[in-house]
């Protein structure tokens, strides 16, 4: 990602292009083990280990730009304090190139203070600011509004990673025990000089084009992706339910659940009958205490029970289906 992101950057500088928007797709979460994880977790990380992750992606882009073993310094821009939203930049020692990291619009003003030194390369990376879903835009309304984006329009998106959740492609069909059944993850993708390439993915790491645009793709533009895809029967849609499928309905083979059209009657767990009550009947409280979120409601919708809720909630559960309460 970070060799994509500086041919992309070095591509436009070469271009004449002194003002970039880079985003990368941060390795958190889900995906701090698994860059192809899908599914979020139940407990996401803080904002401050998100922004300590862009810093690290970011000098490293900037070594890549100047030169392994190049020193760069950080310094914070924010107003500071634990409820405050971190914001920091970078910089060679000679001051080349400042890439600044996790602006939001309060920072638009030491932005456009560091834009008035010509000659230079400069980064905004991964901004918080939102212009677009909302009554309000984050830098205001009117004038102000329009003068910020003018600004920011200077600022050409040359490596974008996103990853963007199109409906609700989490929810289990209980016909079938798949996900995916409707919706999809998109990861989009930019590097200058190319277009926008649009991919549906599966959490298995498959993917699959869809489409390739000029500009960064909306929600609804995204949704009608999908639909196109779907009816076209892209492969990737049955690949995403075979790998987050919960389980599968007794006697059936998971691989036609999840290449159905999901309008058949429910049916009974696979881990059900007796078998699967000797399987529950065997597990200690320890096992239990030593299952993540994921298994513990693979385990529950399985046998019609409830797969929400925080994780010692889902323990608790299992229990006591276990001892048959």
């Amino acid at each position: 990602m970070v060799d994509q992101a500086a041919a992309a950057v070095q591509a436009a500088l070469d271009a004449g292009m002194q003002r970039q928007t880079v985003v990368f797709l941060l390795p958190i979460n889900e995906k701090e083990a698994d860059f192809t994880q899908t599914e979020p977790v139940d407990y996401p990380c803080s904002l401050q280990k998100e922004f300590d992750t862009v810093c690290l992606l970011a000098k490293s882009l900037l070594q890549r730009l100047l030169g392994q073993g190049t020193a760069i310094s950080a310094k914070r821009i924010d107003e500071g304090g634990v409820e405050g939203e971190p914001c920091g930049v970078l910089f060679p020692e000679d001051r080349s190139i400042i890439a600044v990291v996790f602006p939001t619009a309060d920072r638009l003003k030491q932005l456009q203070a560091y834009a008035k030194t010509q000659g230079r390369l400069l980064l905004i990376i991964n901004p918080q600011w939102r212009t677009e879903g909302q009554v309000i835009s984050d830098f205001g309304i009117g004038p102000w509004k329009r003068a910020a984006e003018d600004f920011l329009a200077t600022f050409q998106p040359t490596y974008v990673l996103k990853e963007k959740r199109i409906g609700s492609p989490g929810t289990v069909d209980a016909a079938t025990g798949t996900r995916f059944a409707s919706g999809g993850v998109v990861r989009v993708l930019r590097c200058y000089p190319g277009r926008y390439t649009n991919h549906a993915v599966a959490a298995n790491g498959a993917s699959q084009l869809m489409d390739a645009t000029d500009a960064e793709p909306g929600y609804q533009e995204l949704d009608a992706m999908i639909k196109r895809g779907r009816a076209a029967k892209l492969d990737i849609f049955r690949v995403a339910q075979l790998a987050t499928a919960v389980y599968s309905p007794s006697g059936s083979d998971p691989q036609a659940s999840a290449s159905s059209d999901g309008d058949g009657t429910p049916a009974s767990s696979g881990e059900g009958g007796s078998e699967g009550s000797e399987a529950l009947a065997g597990l200690s409280d320890a096992d239990i205490e030593g299952m993540d979120a994921a298994t513990l409601r693979r385990m529950l919708v399985a046998r019609g029970l409830p797969g929400s809720g925080r994780i010692s909630k889902l323990r608790e559960r299992l229990r006591e289906l276990r001892d048959g309460k």
